[in-house]
């Protein structure tokens, strides 16, 4: 059987990750994968990069930032992601470096699954569209005042909320900035986008989980900004139409370990 091609993502101005991958794909040769890397880390590492070495499976070194980039790329190739927490909270990833061999030897034996994860798509004015694998966050230009946001669901009218911005999440993104700001934790297993308000003035909206197939739309009455994933993508202005849908697509995790969430969100913020 043919042993699958690693590809290895990582921020290549941060010594101390270039140095974990160095490491990583010194110890995945000498099991005979092939590895490749980035463009930005071949001439740091002397390894192939992608258009040489086709991954089959990527990993990503860092944090949850990281590995939030390369699910893009993971999408993209439509390979498996696992990403390998060298990060603070490292939400994303189920392994550190030092089970990084436990990995490899999982892949070998086959003794591993791959968890499919919904991603969300946004739309604003039915022009500019966007994905994101954990969660679309509509905010306030300002620190002073709120903004109203109306919230429709499968245009039925959820309401107005008084607020600093709504995050929409995916159950992935749940664990994100949403549970930060009150949402829910979403049960694994359980398809759905997760509505949230943040710092709202009233107490009358209340977060909302709905159906994965549902469409959310979100109208403001001020300037305001959207953020997918954590990057900003564009100004949102007066009048504008923000709608979000299950994405056509979904990442692909590579899972070595039985993952218990509610453990995980208990060691990481407690």
């Amino acid at each position: 059987m043919t042993k699958p091609c690693l590809g290895f993502v990582a921020n290549p101005e941060r010594t101390e990750l270039v140095q974990a991958v160095r490491k990583a794909t010194k110890r995945a040769a000498e099991r005979g994968f092939l590895c490749a890397v980035t463009e930005e880390l071949k001439g740091l590492l002397s390894l192939p990069d992608f258009s040489k070495n086709e991954p089959d499976i990527l990993f990503a070194f860092g944090g949850d930032g990281t590995i939030l980039r390369a699910a893009s790329e993971a999408v993209r190739r439509d390979i498996p992601l696992c990403g390998v927490n060298l990060g603070r909270v490292g939400f994303l990833s189920d392994v550190g470096l030092d089970a990084f061999d436990e990995v490899l030897d999982a892949l070998l034996a086959g003794a591993y699954t791959v968890d499919p994860c919904m991603m969300l798509q946004c739309v604003v004015n039915g022009e500019r569209e966007y994905s994101c694998i954990n969660d679309v966050l509509l905010y306030k230009e300002s620190f002073s005042g709120v903004v109203k946001v109306s919230v429709t669901i499968d245009d039925t009218d959820a309401g107005d909320v008084f607020c600093d911005g709504v995050i929409v999440s995916t159950p992935t993104g749940a664990t994100g900035y949403a549970i930060s700001a009150g949402g829910p934790v979403v049960a694994p297993g359980l398809e759905a986008s997760v509505i949230t308000p943040i710092c709202p003035h009233s107490l009358a909206f209340r977060p909302i989980i709905t159906p994965a197939s549902s469409k959310i739309q979100l109208h403001v009455d001020g300037n305001t900004h959207l953020a997918v994933d954590g990057v900003h993508v564009c100004e949102v202005l007066p009048g504008d139409m923000v709608t979000i849908v299950r994405g056509e697509r979904v990442v692909r995790f590579v899972r070595v370990r039985r993952r218990n969430l509610y453990a995980l969100i208990h060691d990481k913020l407690a």
